[in-house]
This record gives structure tokens, C-alpha cells and sequence, in this order.
């Protein structure tokens, strides 16, 4: 018996919901390790995949108002790029405190090596959501896929300067933090822009049955 062919709600739905999954599983291990090491920029990282696995559901729920109402998914990724903007500004203040007030980390081997596996992780994560969001040309799973490889980015960050504290005794992780934090406030405003061109561009659904 052939399987019926899946929609494109359907593909973005599982694609999301894979997804979210892998995200909730990094947040329980990143957190676990930045409250063990009294990491700051660890446990920022780890509560970034929270703000992208509400992303998910955002996209999730968009995929399914989309299929009646066209424009949903463009008013999505404008509520992603608002979170993105939101989880990059609280970012950059948790880290200027961190500045302010350094504390001493103190990691593991282990942990130095779950941080490494979790920055491969979310790599692959976001290559796979960028390629299905191209595929079904999904504005909302590519500007997911944008924001998992700038975390790829915050994490290698929140990696060096883990593995300078082990090794070296040295603490820069505020200053790993603001940076970072700069990086994620640039990609939410370019993924808003986009977003909001791509809304006010696209046609309404009556629109395209008068043609």
C-alpha cells in the first residue's frame, strides 16, 4: 500500500516538531551544566534553544492557520524575529552583569565535551531545517535555520571560553556573552525586515482567486 503524499503543513509540522525535540533535550543538558559550573553564558545558551522551541510552536501553529489564511506564516516569522530580538537583549544584559560581577566557572571534562557534542548537534539541526525550509519554501523554518546556526556560533563562543576557564583559569565568558548577544539582536532584525517585506509582497488568498 502506497502512503499518501505529505502536504506542506504536514512536512513543516514534523520538521518543527523533530525539531523542538532535539532543542528541549539541549536545554536540559546546557542549563544542567551551566548551574553545575556556575556558567552564566552556559546557561544563557541553554535557555536560547528554550526561546527556539517556542519558535517551533509558533511555526507549527502558523503551518496549520496557513493552509486558510496565507499571509499566517509571514506574521510568524515576524513573531520569531520579535523573540529573537527579545532572547538577544536579555542575553546582552545577563552578560554585562556578568562583566560587572565576574564569578569563577569551574567545568568538567564531561562537560567541556557535552558543550562540543552540543555545538555539532544543533549544526545538524539547522542544516536540516534550512534544507526542508528551502524545499517547501518555508519563510518561518529558514529563519529557524538562520537563528540555529548563529546559536552554532554562540555556542562555539560559550565552548572557547568554557575551555579557557578549564585550562587556563582565564574568565571571559560576560565578554563571549555581549558579544554574542550583538550577533543574535543583528539576525532577528534582519529576519523581522525580511519578514515584514515578505508580508506586505504577498497577495491575499482572494486576491488569487480574482486572477
Amino acid at each position: 500500500m502506497v502512503g499518501r503524499k505529505k502536504t506542506r503543513a504536514e512536512i513543516i509540522i514534523r520538521t518543527s516538531c523533530i525539531a523542538i525535540f532535539i532543542n528541549l533535550i539541549l536545554v536540559g543538558i546546557k542549563i544542567f551544566i551551566g548551574l553545575v559550573s556556575s556558567s552564566i553564558a552556559v546557561v544563557l545558551d541553554g535557555l536560547n534553544n528554550l526561546t527556539d522551541s517556542i519558535s517551533l510552536v509558533v511555526t507549527i501553529i502558523g503551518a496549520k492557520l496557513s493552509r486558510k489564511y496565507e499571509r499566517v506564516e509571514y506574521f510568524t516569522t515576524i513573531v520569531i524575529a520579535a523573540m529573537v530580538l527579545i532572547a538577544g537583549t536579555l542575553a546582552g544584559h545577563e552578560a554585562f552583569e556578568k562583566i560587572l560581577r565576574p564569578e569563577h566557572t569551574e567545568f568538567s571534562v564531561a562537560a567541556l565535551v557535552a558543550i562540543g557534542l552540543a555545538v555539532v548537534a544543533k549544526l545538524l539541526l539547522g542544516r536540516y531545517v534550512g534544507r526542508v525550509g528551502e524545499k517547501v519554501d518555508s519563510s518561518s523554518l529558514k529563519a529557524i535555520s538562520k537563528d540555529s546556526l548563529l546559536d552554532v556560533i554562540l555556542s562555539f563562543g560559550t565552548l572557547v571560553g568554557a575551555g579557557l576557564s578549564y585550562y587556563f583559569g582565564i574568565e571571559i565568558g560576560g565578554f563571549i556573552g555581549l558579544l554574542i548577544s550583538i550577533f543574535i539582536v543583528a539576525m532577528g532584525i534582519n529576519i523581522m525586515i525580511e519578514a515584514i517585506r515578505l508580508f506586505v509582497k504577498a497577495p491575499s488568498r482572494k486576491k488569487r482567486r480574482k486572477r
